[in-house]
């Protein structure tokens, strides 16, 4: 798309800006899109490998040339522009999360499944062309057991080139918290993070998820995602919104605890994305079912100290229902060059039809543009 939000170049796609290439024959999802510094896009997420079991699940990243045609993948990289990335090749693995290092090497996370309930956390760098990067834990890759059913969502760079990563530890246990866990530039877990051994666990409601994470310019790590996702509690889910501190320990001068749980008024409030503007404000982005529509659109701004800013929508809450009973659903987001409105991507639903959905907010507005 053009800044304006048209199509490029509509011919090399299928009249609807949509790309038309697939990995497989079955189910592909694409969980993250990098853009290096060369212009080239790096494509990172799922495929159903298998040509006839959809159930057989396969991490994927491609990478397509920097001349605007997305169907034009580049085959420099992997074989024919694409990687299987193969954490366990008699396991079914997802990739959810990437991350470019500056030197252009390739961050995935992920989660693979053993049997028919426990999933391990996965990690792993890719050099330029492709090839696992066998400077990174001997082999590329790094498959984690934590504690129990562990997962990562999503992935950070540090400036000095360590990896954080988020995701839920416990996934789908009553006690389900988020996770995260920091490595050293060689894939070794950092023994500087986390009490000693690199990872820690976070309760903040009950069956707790992590989503997304960005690094602050002071080295302050913030997640968002879901508190209480099963709701046990009853009252409902809630936005979560969680700062650390370099350590790994909670920051306690970000509302008091380092944790938030918004309500954004209904009982199914989610963030799944999150952007950090250069005054240290916090963007939080997902979905609500307040207001009986079924999902809207849902963000919430929050100071340096974690209250929600006032001068954001009236109240630090900002929600938009495109009307006709269409579920609305915020799946990802990017600041704008000026880092003064953030656009939210994600999918409008309705009964027989499914469209991609795209938000601009202006940093300040009560209104969106679509």
């Amino acid at each position: 798309l053009t800044g304006a939000g048209s199509c490029t170049d509509a011919t090399k796609f299928d009249n609807n800006c949509d790309t038309i290439k697939f990995w497989s024959p079955r189910t592909d999802h694409i969980s993250e899109v990098l853009i290096q510094a060369d212009g080239k896009h790096v494509a990172v997420g799922t495929s159903g490998s298998h040509p006839t079991k959809n159930h057989d699940y396969q991490c994927v990243v491609t990478r397509h040339a920097a001349n605007g045609n997305l169907g034009s993948r580049d085959t420099s990289f992997g074989s024919g522009g694409q990687v299987l990335v193969d954490f366990d090749s008699s396991k079914n693995d997802w990739c959810k999360g990437g991350a470019l290092q500056s030197d252009g090497k390739i961050i995935v996370v992920g989660y693979l499944k053993h049997g028919a309930s426990r999933f391990d956390a996965t990690i792993g760098r890719l050099n330029t062309d492709g090839s696992w990067d066998t400077s990174f834990s001997s082999d590329g890759k790094v498959i984690e057991h934590f504690d129990n059913d562990d997962m990562f969502q999503a992935v950070a760079i540090q400036a000095d080139g360590k990896i954080v990563a988020v995701g839920t530890s416990q996934y789908n246990h009553t006690a389900g918290n988020i996770l995260l866990a920091r490595y050293n530039t060689d894939g070794t877990l950092d023994n500087s993070f986390g009490g000693g051994d690199g990872w820690q666990v976070t309760d903040f409601s009950n069956q707790d998820r992590g989503w997304d994470v960005k690094i602050q310019s002071n080295g302050k790590i913030v997640v968002a995602g879901i508190c209480d996702y099963a709701n046990v509690s009853g009252d409902g889910r809630y936005g979560l919104v969680g700062r650390f501190n370099t350590d790994g320990s909670l920051d306690t001068s970000f509302s008091g605890d380092g944790k938030i749980c918004q309500n954004h008024g209904g009982s199914t409030d989610t963030y799944q994305t999150l952007e950090i503007q250069s005054n240290g404000k916090i963007i939080a982005a997902g979905y609500t079912n307040n207001g009986g529509n079924g999902s809207d659109v849902a963000a919430a701004r929050f100071t340096t100290a974690g209250a929600l800013d006032t001068s954001f929508s009236g109240d630090g809450l900002f929600q938009l229902d495109t009307g006709n009973q269409h579920q609305e659903y915020i799946h990802g987001s990017s600041l704008t060059p000026d880092g003064q409105s953030i656009l939210l991507v994600g999918q409008i639903l309705q009964a027989s039809d499914g469209d991609a959905l795209m938000v601009q907010i202006a940093a300040s507005s009560s209104a969106a543009s679509i």
